[in-house]
């Protein structure tokens, strides 16, 4: 039995073959008849071999599409002399009078604005295409063309809190503005609240941007409809087919894409489409799409940065960093992948991964000394309002053996800030296990130590920027940074927090942190990040000592 995609790609081979059948027919009769004629049978001839070489446009365009030439042979029938329409071929003597009429197309306007719609749109949007790739032998021309893909950001609430007839006329008038402030371009509506421009005659990128601008500002214009001030914004994606794919979809495709990049800036604005861009974002969603499945194969492991006393040098705790171990991509840092992952739920799956093996590993440390270090995890501000994880904690604890008071859980400082009555009823469960929580990245948020009362916090973790700045290796250090950090550490005390510094890179920065009374550091003075079988090294070395 032949599947969809069987049918599909059968009745591809049947179109294009029927395609190259009209082409070399239309070729035979673009040198016969009257010069109209004859212009005719060579375009309807290039439409044909671009359908059947390339397949650009569906069935249902390509009829449309070839219903519009029969149409334009049948004008310049009527406008010739009767003895120049019997034309000679192969196929015998043809009277081309006698080609049925093209069979009726559907109304292809949008009832609302009058606008051409979605299907002739495309239809245009391929035609305009072909126009511009067929000038050259290498398929470029000078000519450009670009699409400005509007879409309404509040919309709906004009609808619902004015009624649907409000934002009928709504469209109505900005579908006047679009064809007032841009006249000569295709203007269509491509659905409920989107819009589309289409310029054909293209000269700079500075044009492209100027009418960016200009459709913007119609949008923006305050309506009066109904006896009701409304006002929306705009997302426009704008794309020059010279940075895009030169073929409607990889045009659409662009549209689409910088649309989005502007509703996901806020709004009301325009972005261009940038391919190098849509390369770094097709890629992070293919990360995203195959990061699942990766966990469940166990692709991600963990290395450890030890952290150090600053007192003695003894190493009292490590890092777990994560790290993805890509089958083609090869080694890819958190970096990479963990805010992929912080954008959805498959950030819960990443942390109790991270969180299962760090603590597995971490029970090792017990049977290599007596006084192991503890095990510092990173915990994203939607874990902690996951329900569940509190109670995932107290699991992974149980069945790894690893004693609570070995694991501490870090958590940025504008997640703990921020935290809502759920997060911090997670903190207190937390703590009352015997798991101790860390602040991340101290300095970088809202750098005020007066939450640190409020909420349950062991230790505060400075952030490396704070710590470059100390004896830099091309400069002196800076007297004010040095002031904030004294302060930092001081305040932090005085709360009965204690005080880890990242970042630590040579002998001059960990000194004076020492002589500030930092508890600890970490950092490439203190040793870089090492796979599980190396930090084992390292304790068992420091246990020996």
């Amino acid at each position: 039995m032949i599947d969809r995609a069987g049918r599909w790609v059968a009745a591809e081979h049947v179109r294009a073959a029927r395609s190259a059948e009209l082409a070399a027919r239309h070729e035979e009769l673009a040198t016969m008849g009257p010069a109209a004629l004859r212009e005719f049978h060579r375009h309807a001839a290039v439409t044909n071999r671009q359908i059947e070489k390339r397949h650009i446009v569906s069935a249902g365009m390509q009829a449309t599409h070839l219903a519009r030439l029969r149409a334009q042979a049948r004008r310049i029938i009527e406008a010739s002399a009767p003895d120049e329409l019997s034309i000679p071929s192969r196929y015998g003597l043809v009277d081309v009078r006698e080609d049925r009429a093209p069979p009726a197309q559907p109304d292809m306007r949008d009832p609302v604005t009058g606008l051409p719609d979605r299907q002739l749109f495309a239809q245009h949007l391929a035609m305009a295409v072909e126009a511009e790739t067929s000038t050259l032998p290498d398929g470029r021309s000078g000519r450009r063309l670009a699409m400005f893909l509007i879409g309404l950001d509040n919309f709906t609430e004009v609808n619902d809190r004015f009624g649907g007839e409000v934002g009928e006329r709504l469209l109505v008038t900005l579908a006047g503005r679009l064809c007032e402030r841009v006249p000569g371009r295709f203007v269509a509506r491509m659905g409920s609240h989107e819009f589309v421009v289409l310029v054909e005659d293209v000269t700079s990128s500075e044009m492209v941007t100027t009418l960016a601008d200009v459709i913007l500002a119609a949008i923006r214009e305050p309506a009066r409809v109904n006896g009701h001030d409304v006002a929306v914004s705009a997302s426009i994606g704008v794309v020059e087919s010279a940075t895009a794919h030169a073929d409607p979809t990889g045009i659409m495709h662009a549209a689409i894409a910088s649309r989005a990049w502007a509703r996901n800036d806020g709004g009301g604005r325009w972005a261009v489409f940038d391919r190098d861009r849509d390369d770094k974002e097709t890629a992070r969603g293919a990360l995203a799409i195959a990061l699942p499945a990766a966990i469940e194969r166990g692709e991600l492991r963990l290395d450890y940065q030890p952290v150090v006393s600053l007192d003695d040098g003894v190493v009292v705790g490590a890092e777990a960093l994560v790290r993805w171990h890509h089958p083609t991509l090869g080694r890819l840092g958190p970096d990479e992948f963990v805010g992929i992952a912080e954008e959805s739920d498959t950030i819960l799956l990443l942390g109790r991964a991270v969180l299962a093996q760090a603590c597995a590993e971490a029970a090792r440390w017990l049977r290599i000394t007596p006084s192991p270090p503890y095990v510092s995890v990173n915990v994203a501000s939607r874990q902690l309002q996951d329900g569940e994880f509190v109670s995932d904690v107290s699991a992974v604890l149980e069945q790894t053996r690893l004693p609570p008071s070995q694991l501490r859980l870090e958590i940025t400082e504008g997640a703990i800030v921020r935290s809502d009555g759920r997060s911090v009823g997670a903190l207190n469960g937390l703590v009352a296990m015997g798991v101790a929580v860390v602040i991340d990245d101290f300095g970088t948020g809202y750098s005020n130590l007066s939450y640190l009362r409020r909420l349950p916090v062991h230790t505060i973790k400075i952030d490396r920027s704070f710590v470059a700045d100390l004896y830099p290796p091309d400069g002196d250090s800076d007297a004010t940074n040095e002031e904030i950090l004294a302060a930092v550490i001081s305040l932090a005390h005085v709360l009965g927090v204690s005080v880890i510094a990242e970042g630590v890179e040579s002998v001059a920065q960990a000194q004076w942190l020492q002589a500030m009374g930092c508890d600890s550091a970490q950092g490439w003075h203190f040793g870089r990040p090492v796979d599980p079988a190396k930090i084992e090294e390292t304790i068992a070395a420091a246990g020996e000592a």
